[in-house]
């Protein structure tokens, strides 16, 4: 009798316990929590004129708007990122909680020098290489190095975007006349000025397809050794 009451008090009690929730599953978002990226070092800075703005500008991301770190960390940073000419410039400064504005200053009043930094691009796409023959390098370099100096001159101000017919103009004189004579094709009786991006898209398929064409030929190469 003892037994079967205290049999029906445990199936009463089992009910009133609560089924087990399963535990929840990371979810996809939170999965990389855990993951450590790689440490970003700041940048080194020589003096050369045409590396400056991207180094100021990384340079201002990591370390000199980090309100994390003093004046003299920051200036620690500075001394050590900068190398030959620039770091010359900062050899006399003093390590001290005072001298990292002045140090910054002295840099920005050297570098920041947007005349010279205009001049430097222009030299520096005046002086794009001549490709000799048509080889999918030397369009991609071309297009790539051009592209990045027309980039520095737009965030130097000027107005590139209406520079199209002189941009083509003297990129065409860098290239074979094999690759002038396809760009001249794909215009065919268009009287209307090419845009910078028409042809730097013709440069882009160019390369591909110059490319391709490599690969399958070492791959035909490959298979008849």
């Amino acid at each position: 009798m003892l037994l079967d009451e205290l049999d029906k008090f445990a199936e009463a009690k089992a009910k009133e316990i609560p089924p087990a929730v399963p535990p929840v599953a990371k979810s996809d978002d939170n999965k990389y929590h855990d993951v450590r990226l790689p440490k970003i070092n700041p940048p080194t800075f020589t003096g050369e004129y045409q590396n400056w703005r991207s180094f100021r500008d990384q340079f201002v991301s990591l370390v000199h708007s980090n309100k994390s770190l003093t004046n003299i960390e920051k200036l620690h940073y500075l001394k050590s990122c900068c190398k030959e000419g620039a770091g010359i410039l900062l050899e006399h400064i003093i390590v001290d909680d005072a001298s990292y504005e002045k140090a910054w200053e002295l840099l920005n009043s050297r570098y920041d020098f947007k005349r010279i930094l205009v001049n430097n691009e222009l030299k520096l796409f005046y002086e794009l290489p001549v490709i000799h023959e048509e080889n999918s390098k030397g369009i991609r370099e071309l297009l790539d190095n051009s592209t990045k100096i027309l980039h520095a001159l737009t965030n130097l101000g000027l107005p590139v975007q209406h520079w199209d017919a002189i941009i083509i103009f003297m990129l065409l004189k860098k290239l074979p006349s094999t690759v002038q004579t396809k760009w001249e094709a794909t215009l065919g009786t268009k009287k209307e000025i090419p845009t910078y991006k028409e042809f730097s898209d013709f440069l882009e398929t160019r390369f591909r397809t110059l490319e391709m064409v490599d690969e399958q030929q070492n791959v035909k190469s490959t298979s008849t050794h």
